[in-house]
């Protein structure tokens, strides 16, 4: 995955520093930052898919359809989000819980290991450690 894709974070807010070079690149983040800035208005003029790509956001907030489609894929995405969370959490309590059982088993087992070793009585070993007789003749 790593030969085919490359992957840069571009943090919004460091580019309304001023000194920074006006590349295209800058254009289009301040496009996306704040499409109806006055600086914008002079970026329109020199770059027309700047401009081509205003219109079409004014043609689709101007369109309900359109609004509610767009609406319902951040909706969409974001309860796409909170679900994988949701099971991310619950996947992991479960398994503490199961290691946590399994750890308490192993324990028992130890316990009841030791027991025997001692000719301790097997309905002794069964009472204290809860395991059943054959568990227990396993060891």
């Amino acid at each position: 995955m790593t030969n085919d894709l490359e992957l840069h974070i571009l943090e919004l807010p460091k580019i309304k520093r001023e000194g920074i070079e006006k590349t295209d690149l800058i254009k289009w983040l301040k496009f996306i930052d704040n499409p109806k800035s006055k600086e914008l208005e002079e970026y329109m003029k020199e770059n027309v898919a700047i401009k081509e790509a205003n219109e079409k956001l004014d043609k689709m907030l101007e369109d309900e359809h359109l609004r509610k489609i767009a609406e319902w894929r951040e909706m969409a995405i974001i309860e796409e989000n909170s679900m994988k969370k949701s099971a991310y959490r619950k996947g992991r309590e479960e398994g503490e819980i199961r290691g946590e059982a399994r750890g308490k088993k192993l324990e028992k087992r130890e316990t009841a290991k030791k027991l025997k070793e001692l000719n301790v009585d097997i309905n002794i070993i069964i009472q204290s450690t809860g395991l059943t007789k054959e568990e227990i003749e396993k060891l």
